[in-house]
C-alpha cells in the first residue's frame, strides 16, 4: 500500500515466502520453512532548486 500526505509518502507491504519453493532447504533448525517479511518505508520530499542548469536538493 502506498499513501501520501503533503510531502510525505509512505509505502508498506507484507508477504510470506516458502523457502522450499526457492530451493533453500539447508539450515532447517535455523529458521522456519515459511518466512514473513514486513516492509515499511517513509520519505519526505525536499524541493529541488534549479540554479543555472545545475540542481540542488534543499532550499
Amino acid at each position: 500500500m502506498v499513501t501520501h500526505e503533503g510531502k510525505r509518502m509512505t509505502a508498506n507491504g507484507t508477504t510470506t515466502i516458502d523457502r522450499y519453493a526457492f530451493g533453500i532447504t539447508r539450515a532447517k533448525g535455523m529458521t522456519g520453512r515459511h518466512l514473513k517479511i514486513i516492509f515499511e518505508s517513509s520519505h519526505t520530499a525536499e524541493p529541488i532548486v534549479v540554479l543555472s542548469g545545475a540542481w540542488s536538493a534543499g532550499q
